[in-house]
């Protein structure tokens, strides 16, 4: 019995020995500020990494057994720094930019690597100013739209179709000529509106189709 009592204790201890637990499972924190990441585990070999959603895990720094933390690459800078003691290997960030927020892994390295939960640190008020962004951009699309159809209508009330002559003398085709003095197109239009004698007519000539595009409300299109 008492036997069976020592192995279960050396089991659970053994256990408790070879995890690597992080007990913040989500860090909330404001831009500025400082937070200080937490792992415990007595394994010899300590590595933190840093994952953005959607992306590889990057490693951060090492916390090896009677050595100083040695930090890598981008993370090599004073903002990031960490202190081993006992079965605690914690990181700390300093000035909290945007970018930090991501999921942190503690980790440890021997023939294989063996990770730890995860903390996922938050930057408080991102959520929140990405949603009044999006409530933003739909207010501004709601009245893009609204002018189009604003514009759009407009354009159909003054019976003109300017990109059409652009297009035209653009290319070279077209002249521009009042049909108040031709009397075949004002033949045209009175036959169509003969109580109103006080209308511009406007005509596009194009010589090379011998065509007239008359761009009133009725848009006739006649051969000359």
């Amino acid at each position: 019995m008492i036997l069976w009592a020592f192995v279960t204790v050396l089991c659970v201890a053994r256990a408790a020995h070879s995890r690597i637990d992080q007990p913040d499972k989500v860090l909330a924190v404001e831009l500025g500020s400082t937070v200080t990441l937490r792992c415990i585990s007595w394994k010899e070999n300590i590595f933190w990494y840093k994952q953005v959603a959607g992306q590889r895990p990057r490693v951060i720094s090492a916390f090896q057994k009677l050595m100083e933390p040695i930090f890598y690459k981008e993370f090599k800078n004073e903002r990031f720094w960490g202190i081993r003691l006992r079965s605690s290997t914690n990181l700390t960030i300093s000035d909290i930019i945007q970018s930090d927020e991501a999921v942190y892994y503690c980790a440890s390295r021997a023939f294989y690597i063996e990770f730890g939960s995860g903390t996922h640190l938050k930057i408080k008020g991102h959520q929140a100013a990405a949603f009044e962004t999006s409530n933003f951009n739909k207010t501004c699309q709601q009245k893009c739209n609204k002018n189009s159809t604003t514009e759009k209508s407009n354009v159909s009330d003054e019976r003109l179709y300017p990109a059409v002559l652009g297009l035209a003398c653009a290319l070279g085709l077209c002249g521009v000529r009042s049909s108040r003095q031709d009397n075949q197109i004002r033949e045209q239009w009175n036959a169509q509106d003969p109580d109103d004698e006080n209308v511009t007519y406007v005509a596009y000539t194009c010589d090379s189709l011998r065509k007239t595009f008359n761009l009133e409300e009725n848009l006739s299109r006649e051969c000359i």
